[in-house]
């Protein structure tokens, strides 16, 4: 009898440990939930992020609800905010090309080799978009990484052959490196498709 009750007893405190094992795996998530201040904030948006914050405490290691609470917030201008639910987004939904590219175009001009990571692995993940290899050509133009930027740009094109966003960026990389003519034919294959985009009408003027 005394080895049993020993037994139940282990048996008790084993499970006993297990759950809070369990219960902390599932809750440590929240630990990094940020704080928002929603003081000034409107009566509709209030509910809104309230929503999705409540979403994430009912399920806190689900990407979905991270992710729509990191758009929520983002959407409302609180970008730090929705950057730190982003990246819990993508830790926990890894397959969902949404979380890293609206993570990489909020962080674009304040922590750009983040952003390039968020950006390739958004390509990796839907290889038939073009977007997001466009985001990055745009990422590396900025910083004059020129070949960079045609490599993506000629896979993006291939992937959308009339995106006059693509031609625009294609003329810009060719008139960096002095490619004048390819520049304007670019330029101009830009414009055919897209006459209302200011740039295109810069560069060639610029041409």
């Amino acid at each position: 009898m005394k080895a049993i009750v020993v037994c139940t007893a282990a048996l008790v405190a084993g499970l006993g440990a297990s759950w809070c094992t369990w219960h902390v795996y599932q809750t440590h998530p929240l630990l990094e939930l940020p704080d928002v201040d929603l003081s000034a904030a409107p009566t509709a948006v209030k509910t809104a992020i309230q929503n999705a914050r409540k979403a994430v405490v009912a399920a806190p290691r689900s990407g979905t609800a991270w992710g729509e609470l990191g758009l929520s917030l983002r959407a409302h201008k609180f970008d730090r905010e929705a950057n730190l639910c982003l990246v819990r987004a993508m830790r926990f939904d890894p397959r969902e090309i949404t979380w890293p590219y609206v993570r990489g175009s909020s962080l674009s001009l304040r922590d750009r080799p983040e952003a390039e990571r968020c950006f390739r692995i958004a390509a990796s993940l839907r290889p038939d978009l073009a977007l997001p290899r466009l985001r990055l050509a745009e990422l590396y133009l900025e910083q004059r990484r020129l070949d960079e930027a045609k490599s993506e740009l000629d896979a993006a094109i291939k992937i959308e052959p009339e995106s006059a966003r693509a031609m625009l960026a294609l003329a810009q990389v060719a008139f960096a490196r002095g490619e004048l003519d390819a520049a304007r034919k670019w330029a101009e294959d830009s414009f055919a498709r897209d006459s209302t985009q200011r740039t295109t009408v810069e560069v060639l003027l610029r041409i």
